[in-house]
């Protein structure tokens, strides 16, 4: 049986009770809040996640917004896998893809998940011409144990082949590949899911040295942009497949990709007037031989969606 604050229904916990009469609210008491605290330090992983099911969307995005405004702005490791998916009609397929993703946030393993959709600018030509008929799509893990569950392996792989893959070109899912699938340097505001503008970029550095340098660059930079700009709402830094990936199998140590969330294109046209943008950019380049050819993507996407628990 749940601890007696975790045995619901009929009432929630009083450390997740926002009926303003939380024994962890406002004006709650000292003695108040350490019973809470013991409770949920007492409480197993089983019987938090019992608590949390028993809540609504919005008091569970309470929580993870209190969480992360108590932690504040930090990098975090956690695991990535990506997905460039050749489909039949992009429009048509994506609906399935954002119900599947907003359940998969639901589970406990899949922190966020951002849908970003067809890219509404591509470079280079190349790029452009393989990409501009995809659509790509992303799920967080906390680490590789969480990716690597069975449960979520085995409903993943139920909803690709019996609900997905008629949407896949050719009525094949080998067209959806993962260009990626490893740790990940996360950094991102609370409650951050809804419509959202996207931006994605790779390029490759003179060495593996110089790889590591460009990602200290993007970790600060990344810092300072949500630090300053309420429209920034996240950054992604993934390093060189050699450093820790399960795909792709080829590894290199001089790639580097990473992603930026904004609440806007708007905002995402703001950010790249700021002097700290052009000086982080600059910095980057000149870890490139050749910045242009050693870009390898860039990637914009207007329409993009973010998923959250």
């Amino acid at each position: 049986a749940l601890p007696i604050s975790l045995n619901f229904p009929p009432h929630a916990p009083p450390f997740l009770d926002f009926d303003g009469s939380a024994s962890m609210g406002s004006g709650a008491s000292s003695d108040a809040k350490s019973d809470a605290a013991k409770e949920i330090k007492d409480a197993s992983v089983g019987d938090i996640k019992a608590a949390l099911a028993a809540l609504s969307d919005d008091d569970r995005k309470k929580i993870v917004e209190a969480i992360s405004s108590a932690e504040g702005l930090q990098w975090k490791t956690q695991f990535i896998a990506m997905v460039f998916a050749g489909l039949k009609d992009v429009d048509a397929a994506l609906p399935l893809v954002y119900e599947y993703k907003a359940g998969e946030v639901k589970s406990g393993l899949v922190p966020c998940c951002g849908v970003l959709g067809k890219a509404t600018k591509l470079f280079p030509e190349a790029v452009e011409k393989d990409m501009k008929e995809k659509a790509v799509w992303f799920q967080m893990y906390n680490d590789q144990a969480a990716a690597m569950d069975e449960k979520l392996i085995s409903k993943h792989t139920d909803w690709v082949l019996n609900t997905f893959v008629t949407h896949c070109i050719d009525n094949n899912y080998n067209s959806m590949t993962a260009p990626y699938i490893g740790a990940c340097y996360h950094l991102q505001k609370p409650a951050v899911a809804g419509d959202h503008f996207y931006f994605y970029g790779s390029f490759k550095c003179k060495d593996a040295d110089c790889a590591k340098k460009a990602q200290e660059i993007l970790k600060a930079h990344g810092l300072e942009t949500l630090e300053k700009e309420d429209g920034a709402l996240r950054m992604i830094v993934i390093p060189p497949s050699s450093f820790d990936s399960i795909v792709p199998d080829e590894k290199d140590d001089v790639e580097v990709k990473y992603f930026k969330t904004f609440k806007t294109a708007a905002d995402w046209d703001k950010h790249q007037e700021t002097a700290y943008y052009k000086d982080c950019m600059t910095k980057v380049a000149e870890l490139l031989n050749d910045p242009e050819k050693d870009t390898t993507a860039v990637l914009w996407f207007a329409n993009a969606k973010t998923f959250a628990p």
